[in-house]
């Protein structure tokens, strides 16, 4: 639906008229009593009016006058905006965010076209200076330009785990801060075996026995660039 576009239309709310009766319900009359039907005025048509529009208006749509499906598109968007609170973190898997969601990228938005993330940002106790979210801190809000626009975390490629707050019971590395990047490690461990620098030939039998001398080695490098468990990429985003 959209507003009213008639030429008669008015171009701003007209009040509604003094004395008008007490609110009550509609009727079809009774010709055998005198009594007349009810006749809405202006201001019941665009109380309704009003009343819809603003469901469409408060979850960033426009009215239209050959899409009959804007009511339900706001009333599914302002739902979903009650259920997942700005700032949640969700992933999709999908090549593109839904309505109502960025990908968590890193962009750089405007403070004020992204207001209520921004708020959410600054109030989050994970909002640093540019300089250190491009040092260390992708999974950080940024203070961007430090007056109009603000960062969003950098999930690309990364993997999220449980921030310790102060516990060590399994992050035993508490100075790690939240949104910080960490690198892929293994835990530390050895592989070592024996071997003997004799010229005895190949008996096979261990150096001590043939009279060699021992000397410890290491095993050749195995792996990728990275480690990580089984896993499929998915499109990581942010609620705004």
């Amino acid at each position: 639906m959209q507003r009213v576009t008639r030429s008669t239309a008015a171009v701003a709310l007209p009040a509604p008229p003094a004395g008008a009766g007490s609110p009550g319900f509609f009727t079809g009359g009774n010709p055998g009593t005198g009594t007349p039907a009810t006749v809405p005025g202006f201001e019941w048509f665009n109380g309704v009016q009003e009343e819809l529009m603003y469901v469409i208006e408060q979850a960033g749509l426009t009215g239209s006058a050959t899409d009959h499906t804007k009511l339900r598109q706001a009333l599914v968007l302002l739902v979903a905006a009650a259920a997942v609170p700005t700032g949640a973190i969700l992933s999709f898997p999908a090549t593109a965010p839904p309505a109502g969601w960025l990908k968590a990228n890193g962009s750089i938005l405007s403070r004020t076209t992204y207001a209520a993330l921004f708020a959410y940002a600054v109030a989050s106790g994970n909002y640093v200076t540019d300089a250190a979210w491009l040092a260390s801190r992708p999974g950080s809000f940024s203070q961007g330009d430090g007056s109009t626009t603000f960062r969003i975390p950098d999930f690309r490629g990364l993997f999220m785990r449980g921030f310790h707050d102060g516990s060590s019971s399994y992050e035993t590395n508490t100075g790690v801060l939240i949104g910080q990047y960490r690198d892929s490690q293994i835990k530390a461990h050895i592989h070592s075996y024996q071997t003997s620098n004799n010229n005895t030939g190949g008996t096979g039998l261990p150096a001590a026995s043939i009279g060699g001398s021992a000397f410890s080695s290491n095993t050749d490098s195995t792996g990728a660039t990275e480690g990580f468990p089984r896993h499929a990429p998915a499109l990581i985003c942010i609620k705004y």
